[in-house]
């Protein structure tokens, strides 16, 4: 089955009030809160840009896929490859609210070289 994956990557970018942040970028007042509820089943191609430029990703970041069966789950099948494990992005989070500020800024500068 197919489902938005809205809620992780906002917890995964730090991001406390989506439809907020949603609206502040241009998504209406309407769209942007059925997205932060997680209660949206359809968007515009238009919308999907929008939001995907404000957050940074493509569409298969946003698109999650779960199998429905175990045939589901075969190597063949190429909705695998939009099979989410979140929990490595939220880890992330978490570690950088607990490093200690020098060890922030030898991070910040370690990833400035990887860009």
């Amino acid at each position: 089955m197919l489902t938005y994956n809205f809620k992780q990557i906002f917890k995964a970018r730090g991001i406390r009030n989506p439809a907020t942040m949603l609206v502040k970028n241009g998504i209406t007042y309407n769209i942007a809160n059925r997205i932060a509820a997680g209660s949206v089943d359809k968007i515009s191609l238009r919308i999907m840009e929008k939001v995907c430029r404000v957050l940074n990703c493509t569409p298969n970041d946003i698109y999650n896929f779960t199998p429905d069966n175990e045939a589901d789950k075969s190597e063949h099948n190429a909705l695998m490859a939009l099979s989410k494990n979140d929990s490595r992005a939220t880890a992330v989070q978490e570690l950088l609210q607990t490093l200690p500020i020098e060890k922030l800024s030898a991070l910040a500068d370690l990833l400035n070289q990887k860009k």
